[in-house]
Formats: structure tokens, C-alpha cells, sequence
């Protein structure tokens, strides 16, 4: 069994971030923050006068978001814990348990942080191993985003069901951190949270950050860049985490139809937009869906760009 985790999202940043800060002149030196958290290779780098300072807070930020969105501690963990119950969450969870209700209505489910008995089956989160039809069977009775109840800043979910934020986490707390950022007075950053990187405002000289966008078929090359400013550029691709049996690859993307790594003839998605949630979700339903059912989900919402990447090689642009 071959299990490759944590190198090619390290690349990813190493590239995404290469581009973002080069190329340019700048006014004024960037401070930068590496550290280790929601498993993955975090890397923040800020301009101004107090970006330290602010930085410093970030990392704190981040690690108090790690521990409260964790399946095992914080809200989430209280809220599997008490599976059954009613149980209280801090305002800011509560939005975000909200919000991802609403991307699952949106994309037909295909989008379901109550994927978490899944999760564990393919012991992605421990030691991978391929679940029997059996047990995903078994599984798939507590698999379901329509039977979470939200009342009153409390959260019940069914006895047995587990939530996941695993594909929505990384983009959330980007976005909170662009606002404690904003709140030091920092105007330019760029972090890369593994497959997510976002930026504030643009470079010390007034031109866009450059962002590469990972070739899926090639760890040290990539397809394309794109320039943005206060936009979250979040890839999901079967390439990030995987494991190989017998032959056969099995990739971390969850279908919640099936509780099979999905199918859908994509390797790679990338999703542009200004909303680092919705970004990291909606990168994850449109792996999910497949290139088809995203093109026709994004006909009426063109602030949303996406490239995907199928097994064949053929890349797929949209908006």
C-alpha cells in the first residue's frame, strides 16, 4: 500500500506562492508565517508596518479555528459527541453550519459535511484501508445533510452521524483571517492554506498577485496562472491525497451518494471567486459532480470561474 499525503500540497504551496510574490518590484519587504495545521502546510506572508504583529495573530487564529472546527474537539467535536442532542456553538460555527446546509441544497448534495462515518471507513484521517460494500452500506444510514436541525444557535444531528468540515475548513478560516488581517491594518497579503490560497488587496505596488494553479498529471509543473486581488483561488484534485491497492488509486474526494471516492472523469478543479467558503465547498461539489452538471450549475453565476481538469487531459474552462 503506497500513501501519498502531505508532499504534493507542500509543492502546490511552494509554486502558488513562488508566482504570487515574484516577478515584481516591491516597496517593501513581506514578513511571512510557516507553520502546521489543519494538516497541511500553512503559509501566510503580509506587507505593512504591522504585518508581524499581525501575522502573530493570525498563527494563534489559526490554531484556535483547528482546534474548534475538529472532528474530535471544539464545536464539531461537541456537536458528534452528543449526537442526538441539541447543542450550542459559537455564533461564527453557526453561520458556517448554515452555510454549508445551503451549499448542499444548492448542488444537490453533492456538497455534505456529514460525511464523516465515510471518512473513517477509508481511514483517511488514520490508516486507509478499502471499506466492503457492507460496511458503506451500513454507513450510509447516517449520511444525509437534510437531517441537520439548526434552532437558535443550537446544532442536532442524528445518533450515529458524524460531520466532516475537512472540505470546507481551510476556506473559512482564510477568510477569517483576511479579516483579523484587516483589522491590524494590513491591505496586502496572500496565504496559502494547501489547496486554498487567497489574497487581500494587491501587491505594495498596485498590481495583482500571481497565483499558479497545480498541473494534476505533473508535481513540478502547473497549467496556468491567474491574476486576482481579495479572491480565494482553491483547488481540489484527486492527485492531493491518495492511496493505491492492488493496482487500483483511491483518492480522499468522497462521492456522498456512493461513500466511494468519486467518479465523475475529473483529476483537478479549480474554483476563483471572492467567497473563501463558498470557493473551498464549491470546489469539492464540482469534483463531486463531474465538468457537465458544473456547467450547467454555473450558467447563472458568473462571478464564480472555474477550470477542471478530466482524466483525459482536456481542460475545461467556465465564466
Amino acid at each position: 500500500m503506497k500513501m501519498i499525503r502531505k508532499t504534493a500540497v507542500c509543492l502546490a504551496a511552494f509554486l502558488l506562492l513562488t508566482l504570487g510574490l515574484g516577478g515584481c518590484q516591491i516597496s517593501q519587504e513581506p514578513e511571512t508565517r510557516t507553520v502546521f495545521a489543519m494538516d497541511t502546510v500553512i503559509t501566510l506572508t503580509a506587507y505593512g508596518e504591522n504585518a508581524g504583529k499581525a501575522l502573530d495573530a493570525a498563527v494563534q487564529k489559526l490554531n484556535d479555528y483547528d482546534l474548534l472546527l475538529d472532528v474530535d474537539s471544539g464545536d464539531i467535536g461537541a456537536v458528534n459527541e452528543n449526537a442526538g442532542e441539541f447543542v450550542g456553538v459559537s455564533e461564527e460555527v453557526y453561520k458556517l453550519l448554515s452555510d454549508c446546509v445551503e451549499f448542499s441544497r444548492q448542488t444537490d448534495g453533492a456538497f455534505d459535511l456529514t460525511v464523516g462515518r465515510y471518512i473513517n471507513l477509508w481511514g483517511f484521517r488514520s490508516q486507509t484501508r478499502v471499506p466492503s460494500d457492507e460496511e458503506i452500506a451500513e454507513a450510509a444510514e447516517f449520511v444525509g445533510w437534510e437531517q441537520i436541525e439548526l434552532a437558535d444557535g443550537k446544532v442536532k444531528i442524528p445518533e450515529g452521524m458524524q460531520l466532516d468540515l475537512g472540505a470546507v475548513a481551510k476556506g473559512f478560516v482564510a477568510g477569517k483571517l483576511k479579516e483579523l488581517l484587516t483589522e491590524y491594518g494590513i491591505e496586502s497579503a496572500i496565504l496559502s492554506l494547501g489547496g486554498n490560497v487567497t489574497t487581500l488587496g494587491e501587491k505594495p505596488d498596485g498590481s495583482q498577485f500571481v497565483v499558479a494553479i497545480r498541473d494534476p498529471n505533473d508535481p513540478d509543473a502547473y497549467l496556468d496562472t491567474v491574476n486576482v486581488s481579495d479572491t480565494a483561488v482553491v483547488t481540489s484534485g484527486s492527485y492531493m491525497r491518495y492511496f493505491d491497492v492492488d493496482g487500483v488509486r483511491y483518492h480522499h474526494i468522497i462521492d456522498p451518494e456512493t461513500g466511494k471516492p468519486a467518479d465523475s472523469g475529473l483529476v483537478s478543479v479549480t474554483v476563483i471567486c471572492t467567497d473563501d467558503t463558498a470557493a473551498d465547498a464549491y470546489a469539492t461539489a464540482f469534483f463531486v459532480m463531474g465538468a457537465e452538471k458544473t456547467s450547467e450549475f454555473l450558467k447563472d453565476r458568473p462571478e464564480i470561474n472555474v477550470i477542471m481538469v478530466e482524466t483525459n487531459g482536456e481542460i475545461i474552462r467556465v465564466n
